[in-house]
């Protein structure tokens, strides 16, 4: 009886922990988002570029990171939470 019930509290436990993980990375997700624009390189001031452009569709990151991926386009990785 012993041996059941230690297994039953375990299992109870470990069940916990994982759902707290995965509550966690899909929190984590949900605070990061890249997107490509296609207006124009970064330039001098990249990071205040993307926080604009971010704002325009979404809502005003924390901290971004810009990234020159073409003549044409610049891919803004940025954090919101």
């Amino acid at each position: 009886m012993r041996n059941a019930t230690f297994f039953i509290v375990f299992y109870v436990f470990i069940s916990l922990v994982l759902s707290n993980v995965q509550d966690v990375t899909a929190q984590k997700n949900k605070c990061m988002r890249s997107e490509m624009f296609p207006t124009g390189p970064c330039g001098n001031n990249g990071e205040e570029t993307c926080k604009k452009d971010f704002k325009n569709i979404y809502r005003t990151p924390i901290q971004c990171k810009c990234l020159d991926k073409y003549d044409f386009a610049r891919l803004c990785d940025c954090r919101f939470c």
